[in-house]
């Protein structure tokens, strides 16, 4: 006798249904980290030691060798870049002050040391904040922990070595501060984004509109801070020259890929994206400033990658912050589906499909808008 689709339903205990759930996911997620893995083994190590993470580590070098009022020089850039790795291909420094202050602590080592132990502390935080929002037991440390090592921009940010890992972990440690209700420390950690702003521009915006005040004036104090040493520290040349490199790199059509600009069409159509996707932003992070707080800093990482005029495919890496917020704190199921098809979309986005990262960016910032959307801790 054949079974009706309903009937095996009924005779599948809720427990087995479960425990297929959980292999599936598993095996899933274990098939993509071999598959990472597998690139890595691949790119090294001719595209690993070429990696962005030259540029970082050369422009560090350029203040205790030439003045940080040459910081932006192209010609000095050029020199330590070649300095660091010669023949490698240049490419132009154009991040705030404060990123180059970061790299200081890893001249200190020999190139290849400093990029290693780079790699390996940037996939650690990813691993480390993925174990704060898994469950307690260990098929759930276990899947959180494959999400990221799975997650091909880990591959790409491994390959590349950039910036994006900074911010990464100022935004999770925020997150992880303001459930915990402490503001002040949430905010100042959250002004290290400032080594690469543009990847969670939103995330402040999203902050004061759920309320957190204190967290806001304590991120707003961090920067303005760092931007006034900034300023000091390169003087008037060294601003002029950060505005000009900054302007030249507007224009340059290789960090367009992910662009709502260049997806759209148009300066017009941008722009009607963009003032939509702050206005579902701000809803979404009013509509659960109660029952979950650190659902802004979700809307704002979603937000910030949908309206970004540059981005690299390691930049989404942040996506793992708002999925990894979502499922722990969701109460409506669909909300769990959009945050898995967000992965989905995000993976797929190293592989050069800007269009379903964007649409799924929407969504989860329409889901968590709506009243019905609210999460609950």
């Amino acid at each position: 006798m054949r079974l009706t689709g309903a009937a095996v339903d009924e005779r599948v205990s809720p427990e087995r249904r479960e425990r297929w759930f959980r292999i599936s996911l598993a095996t899933f997620l274990a098939y993509m980290t071999m598959f990472n893995l597998y690139q890595v083994w691949s790119a090294f190590p001719h595209k690993l030691i070429e990696s962005d993470f030259r540029i970082w580590y050369a422009a560090a070098e350029i203040g205790p060798r030439w003045g940080w009022s040459h910081l932006y020089d192209i010609d000095i850039q050029r020199m330590a870049v070649e300095s660091v790795w010669p023949g490698s291909r240049y490419l132009l420094f154009a991040n705030p002050p404060p990123a180059a202050w970061v790299m200081l602590p890893f001249t200190l080592l020999p190139f290849g040391a400093a990029l290693a132990l780079w790699t390996v502390l940037s996939v650690a935080l990813l691993v480390a904040v993925s174990q704060a929002y898994a469950g307690p037991e260990r098929w759930s440390k276990a899947v959180f922990a494959m999400s990221a090592l799975g997650f091909l921009p880990t591959f790409v940010m491994v390959e590349a070595a950039p910036l994006s890992p900074v911010v990464f972990g100022a935004a999770a440690a925020c997150a992880l501060l303001l459930r915990r209700g402490r503001e002040i420390p949430a905010g100042l950690v959250l002004s290290l984004i400032i080594v690469k702003p543009n990847i969670a521009l939103l995330v402040p915006v999203a902050i004061l509109a759920a309320g957190q005040l204190r967290a806001f004036v304590a991120w707003l104090a961090g920067t303005v801070l760092m931007g006034l040493i900034s300023v000091v520290t390169i003087g008037t040349h060294g601003l002029l020259s950060f505005i000009a490199v900054n302007l030249s790199l507007y224009e340059e059509t290789y960090h367009l890929n992910y662009s709502l600009a260049d997806l759209l069409g148009g300066a017009a159509p941008f722009a009607i994206a963009a003032v939509v996707t702050v206005a579902l932003l701000l809803v979404a992070a009013y509509t659960n400033r109660k029952s979950a707080p650190e659902v802004c800093v979700a809307v704002g990482i979603a937000g910030s990658l949908l309206i970004n005029h540059h981005l690299t495919p390691a930049d989404f890496t942040l996506l793992l912050i708002p999925v990894w917020i979502v499922i722990n704190v969701a109460s409506a199921p669909y909300m769990r589906v959009v945050a898995f098809a967000l992965w989905a979309a995000g993976w797929a986005s190293s592989i050069g499909f800007a269009w379903p990262v964007a649409a799924m960016e929407l969504v989860l910032l329409f889901g968590l808008a709506i009243p019905r959307g609210r999460v609950a801790a």
